[in-house]
């Protein structure tokens, strides 16, 4: 089999381009496959005119083309019968109105998906969305979680009950960091936040008396030693269309806090402590419980090495194929 794999340019971000090498390195080692990169980063008409050109160009007229996220106009021309897309979410959509929120609806979400055979959704809050907006016939749909680097593996803590180093990763308005940081207002700890922080969000930490340190821009290599550095992880965003820190913590074996909506608290099974990201006080509550509580901690520790069973790379992998053989 052979499979074209076409990327957003890496410039629009990270984690989307991450996520994805992550399965495809594991279909490597049974199918052909190619990658390519759109050679434009923006969003303006004269860029998505030279991504689809590029797309036409290097499309594979037998093969599968499988468009891993963000770019899903480029099914404009590919072969419709052969073509799958990977959705992360819809945020796009949500949070636009009026004649831009009808363009996006129209022309990033409805019609090339409409010229595509498979839409795999990273979760089943994404796919809900994608039914809820009548973006696609429920039939085109598939939930196929992300894969988890391998890279992450199990490393034993002594977790430090004094002053818990407590880590969130993502600086977005979504990461509900705002609530974190008033959540976190008298209890010991060291908050470490990974990713550039506005001179607001600096002052908010500042006024709450937060002691913390910030990072970005980190390898591979130092976001994973981020995990193991801490004791905690917190990720009680309001918004997201995965959530790969819930497992990535688990992985590597630290307790985390997250929120009690989808999709997070289903990402995060049972192995999590769940609260509501609106309310500061249920928050508070959460990393009291986890600080002070070495069962609760054990607890939902074991059951998080569980759940990443579910997110391996070979799973994901399978997943994947399996779709890829039935067109």
């Amino acid at each position: 089999m052979n499979i074209t794999y076409f990327h957003r340019n890496p410039s629009s971000g990270y984690s989307i381009g991450k996520v994805s090498q992550t399965y495809i390195a594991e279909i490597e080692k049974k199918e052909h496959i190619e990658n390519f990169y759109m050679p434009c980063a923006k969003a303006d008409i004269l860029s998505i005119l030279k991504n689809i050109r590029f797309a036409f160009v290097h499309r594979n007229r037998k093969g599968i083309n499988h468009i891993t996220g963000d770019v899903y106009y480029l099914a404009f021309v590919l072969p419709r019968k052969k073509t799958v897309i990977t959705l992360h979410d819809i945020g796009y959509l949500e949070y636009s109105k009026g004649m831009k929120h009808f363009l996006y609806k129209i022309f990033w979400f409805y019609l090339p998906f409409w010229r595509s055979a498979k839409v795999i959704c990273i979760s089943e809050e994404t796919k809900q969305k994608v039914i809820k907006y009548k973006l696609c016939s429920p039939h085109k749909l598939t939930v196929i979680p992300n894969a988890i680097d391998a890279s992450f593996k199990s490393v034993e803590n002594t977790f430090n009950t004094i002053c818990p180093r407590i880590l969130c990763i993502g600086t977005g308005e979504n990461k509900n960091l705002y609530r974190t940081i008033e959540a976190l207002h008298g209890i010991p700890c060291h908050l470490r936040i990974v990713g550039i922080i506005s001179t607001a969000l600096q002052e908010h930490l500042q006024f709450y008396q937060i002691n913390y340190s910030n990072v970005y821009h980190l390898s591979d290599a130092e976001i994973i030693n981020e995990y193991v550095q801490s004791d905690i992880v917190s990720f009680v965003s309001w918004y997201e269309g995965f959530g790969m820190p819930i497992i990535e913590a688990q992985a590597i074996g630290r307790p985390v806090l997250t929120s009690n909506i989808s999709p997070m608290k289903e990402i995060a099974a049972n192995g999590a402590v769940l609260v509501d990201p609106y309310d500061v006080s249920a928050i508070q509550k959460g990393f009291i419980s986890i600080i002070e509580n070495g069962e609760l901690r054990d607890k939902i520790v074991k059951e998080g090495l569980y759940n990443v069973e579910k997110y391996t790379p070979s799973y994901v992998a399978n997943a994947y194929l399996q779709i890829y053989h039935t067109l």
